[in-house]
């Protein structure tokens, strides 16, 4: 929750540095990114073992990326719409 509300406010203070569109597509780029860490992850890396925490922050990492990306295209819809 912190950090969509971080990026909420970097985009209100410097939204008039970039356009929507880009911000869109960066922020749905970026959930992508984040929801394939975690699967590929295990793939390569972990294979199924226990007792790695490499991959445990790797998912924290991947569910902080999420909410970035979160905010930038809620902000973005949001601030198209009103």
């Amino acid at each position: 929750m912190l950090v969509g509300l971080t990026c909420l406010l970097v985009i209100i203070f410097y939204a008039h540095k970039s356009d929507a569109y880009v911000r869109i597509n960066v922020g749905l780029g970026l959930f992508v990114v984040a929801l394939l860490v975690v699967p590929v992850l295990n793939a390569v890396y972990i294979k199924d073992q226990v007792g790695l925490y490499a991959g445990f922050y790797a998912t924290v990492g991947a569910i902080g990326l999420s909410d970035i990306a979160d905010a930038l295209v809620q902000g973005v819809l949001i601030g198209a719409v009103g």
